[in-house]
């Protein structure tokens, strides 16, 4: 099956379920993942030979990074159930790298987004009263990732902190209206500036709509020199996938920067999640599994084997 009639290969606002109708999509979707990964690994071969002595990803590293990048989503293996009219993943090849690979960083995504939508719609469904919301906070342009990466992330701390802290009764937050959250890390550059801009997405639960202002003037207040924020209602608040598809799509932005900015972003933030969760919604990380979650009953199915080659799909 060729990749070229898939124009969005890594929109997860089109990432399909697991119905035998979505089938096609999900195989389309998955064909251009190998490409870029490949592309990516061509550019870690070149590192291995020729390092930076600036950056601390040394030849052998990059040589072993690049050699998992060639064999990621080379085979897919599919169960079909019959008596549930799913195709469901049952075993891949993966790397495992979802900061430098556009294959696993589609499968993290998608297994994000549905268990939080789960998660989401149970806690809801327990507090009728709460309504979600999409919140994005953002630090000032830099030049320095590490740096901008270190203070949004204790900004993010602080506006937690500043939760708890009211909530216990000790000063005043407007996080003390948010029942619970999820949030990510989004790294790109900045389109007027060219410099890093790291900010957050986020999803707050909460009885009444929070300020935008309010978060702006508490935002500024934590940050020192930030005060850009946004807040917006889900549009389909019953049917949450698409809104959360904003949320998570950090681990898919990286497949648009540069071959160095990917990997300069992947050497600032690897063995660090870019995904946290706080009260209602706390528990909620990045699935360590990227396969379909497995059938309990002992159904009977077909099984589908998949193959990649370069440069067909």
């Amino acid at each position: 099956m060729t990749s070229s009639g898939d124009p969005r290969p890594f929109d997860l606002r089109t990432e399909p379920d697991l119905s035998r109708a979505s089938h096609p999509g999900r195989i389309l979707r998955y064909a251009r993942g190998p490409e870029r990964a490949l592309a990516m690994a061509g550019h870690l071969r070149g590192l291995s030979t020729a390092p930076d002595p600036a950056s601390p990803l040394g030849a052998s590293e990059a040589a072993q990074r690049a050699s998992k990048l060639e064999r990621c989503g080379s085979y897919l293996v599919f169960r079909d159930y019959e008596a549930l009219r799913e195709i469901r993943l049952h075993a891949a090849k993966f790397c495992q790298q979802d900061k430098l690979c556009p294959v696993c960083a589609l499968r993290r995504a998608g297994r994000m987004i549905r268990k939080t939508c789960e998660r989401v719609l149970a806690v809801m469904a327990a507090s009728p009263a709460l309504v979600p919301y999409l919140v994005t906070v953002t630090v000032r342009d830099g030049a320095d990732l590490a740096e901008r990466l270190a203070h949004l992330r204790r900004g993010l701390q602080l506006l937690n902190q500043r939760r708890k802290n009211a909530l216990r009764g000790a000063g005043c937050s407007l996080m003390s209206n948010v029942a619970g959250g999820v949030w990510s890390i989004e790294l790109k550059r900045g389109s007027g500036s060219g410099l890093w801009h790291p900010h957050s997405h986020a999803v707050w639960l909460c009885p009444s709509p929070p300020s935008a202002a309010d978060l702006s003037r508490e935002w500024l207040a934590i940050t020192g020199d930030s005060h850009v924020v946004d807040v917006q209602p889900f549009h389909r608040p019953a049917d949450p996938g698409t809104d959360l598809c904003e949320v998570f799509k950090y681990a898919l932005k990286l497949a648009d920067l540069s071959f160095a900015d990917n990997v300069a972003a992947w050497l600032s933030v690897r063995g660090r999640n870019l995904v946290g969760s706080f009260g209602a919604l706390r528990g909620l990380d990045l699935p360590a599994d990227l396969l379909d979650e497995p059938v309990d009953a002992d159904l009977p199915y077909i099984e589908l084997l998949y193959r990649h080659f370069v440069g067909v799909g």
